[in-house]
């Protein structure tokens, strides 16, 4: 397909698959530079989500890509609830 959206969402259960989020997303855009991806990730207090922070801080020069990066880290005042999260898109 020409034109085409990824969505990534994986258990990032394996601490190594954050850095291996950011591979994957390199290697799509070289081999498909037409995709859209979105990754969401959660921010967890080890702070392994920082490996994705280059993907949207230095897109590739002269590819016409724009890249957004989105965090929420709002408090949520429940007993149970899902760990503050980002995309990038």
């Amino acid at each position: 397909p020409r034109r085409g959206l990824v969505l990534v969402d994986p258990s990032y259960e394996v601490k190594t698959e954050y850095a291996a989020i950011a591979g994957f997303t390199r290697r799509l855009l070289a081999k498909w530079p037409e995709a859209a991806v979105l990754i969401w990730y959660p921010l967890l207090p080890a702070g392994r989500h920082a490996a994705l922070a280059p993907l949207a801080a230095a897109p590739r020069a002269g590819a016409g890509r724009s890249l957004l990066r989105g965090e929420d880290r709002i408090r949520r005042d429940r007993r149970f609830h899902p760990p503050p999260a980002g995309e990038v898109a």
